[in-house]
């Protein structure tokens, strides 16, 4: 019987195997097995199954497919050299030979015949000699390798990954993760019921910025203080300012005023504001004459004769550089909008 002949018959055999073994083995594995990875394992499988059934073409394909993924299995190369020879494609076993030469290399000396039966089908005839006749003397001990490593194959594709050992940084990890997730995923506390009086910028300081003032104020401009006149028949009081007189020397946003510009001069810088213990009007609580402050005018309509200020008191800002910079500031930021 010829080492061709043998070969066929172990080959057979292989294929017994395969047509009475559970599929259960291979077909219920969903991990990445003993590959290392979940689309590596697929292939294997699938070139299993190729087998199986006897789609060798489709078989070849699937090792082909795994060996790019990974080329340093040396398994797969004999699956290829395998399916190659069932369906005669040379060209891919001679890839599975060189494969095999490279990752396994003790494994040549007992492929004399599959070397020398695939340089004959390709026209290397001179290369093929001394592998024909190493064949001839050792066909019966290497009758069932090839056979005997698509076994182990086989049994290799079927087994399922190795448990993971993690290790204490890994699981002190893992808690922390899941400690996070716990956090992230409780629900939030209750939220407490804000006060009004707090939120609302005209009845709190809530809102003293320059920012606020920018988009409150329809009209803004530097000012110089000229004096005062009280409320017509009145007392000037804490509630009950004098009307300011300014004259406004640089303009800022707005429509064009005119330069004299009445003020409703309000001590308080929001509305109910409680009026400080002994508090009485004098000469002391108005700016000295010829002073420059900066107007922030949320309706440039007058209204009983003045002007109102942004939360009163606040709308008035000294004209120092500091405080010309950071109005400068909100106008550049909003691109200059008037």
């Amino acid at each position: 019987m010829s080492k061709n002949q043998l070969v066929q018959i172990s080959l057979a055999s292989v294929l017994t195997i395969l047509s009475t073994s559970p599929s259960q083995a291979i077909d219920t594995a969903d991990d990445a097995g003993v590959f290392g990875s979940i689309t590596l394992a697929k292939q294997a499988r699938e070139a299993v199954k190729a087998i199986k059934a006897g789609n060798y073409a489709e078989a070849a394909n699937a090792y082909k497919s795994a060996i790019a993924m990974n080329h340093g299995i040396k398994e797969f190369y004999y699956g290829l050299l395998y399916a190659g020879q069932k369906i005669q494609a040379w060209d891919q076993v001679s890839l599975a030979l060189e494969g095999i030469a490279e990752q396994d290399p003790a494994a040549k000396a007992h492929l004399a015949y599959e070397f020398g039966n695939c340089y004959t089908k390709t026209g290397r005839y001179q290369e093929a000699i001394p592998y024909l006749k190493a064949a001839l003397k050792n066909a019966d001990k290497d009758n069932t390798f090839v056979a005997d490593k698509v076994k182990e194959l086989i049994a290799m594709t079927a087994k399922p990954a190795p448990p993971v050992v993690k290790t204490p940084e890994q699981l002190k990890r893992e808690r922390e993760i899941a400690e996070e997730l716990k956090r992230l995923n409780a629900p939030p506390p209750p939220l407490e019921k804000a006060d009004e009086n707090e939120v609302n910028i005209y009845k709190s300081k809530a809102g003293d910025n320059y920012l606020n003032a920018w988009l409150a104020s329809e009209w803004i401009g530097v000012c110089e203080y000229r004096g005062y006149q009280a409320p017509k028949n009145q007392k000037i009081l804490f509630h009950n300012p004098p009307t300011a007189n300014f004259y406004w020397t640089e303009w800022i946003k707005g429509p064009p005023l005119n330069h004299h510009l009445p003020v409703k001069f309000k001590f308080y810088e929001y509305d109910g504001a409680p009026m400080p213990a002994g508090w009485t009007f004098g000469p002391d609580k108005m700016p000295k004459i010829g002073s420059k402050w900066i107007i922030f005018i949320p309706n440039a309509v007058p209204v009983e004769g003045g002007f109102d200020t942004y939360k009163g008191s606040f709308g008035r800002q000294e004209a120092t550089d500091e405080n010309l910079g950071k109005i400068l500031a909100e106008k550049e930021s909003h691109h200059g909008q008037q």
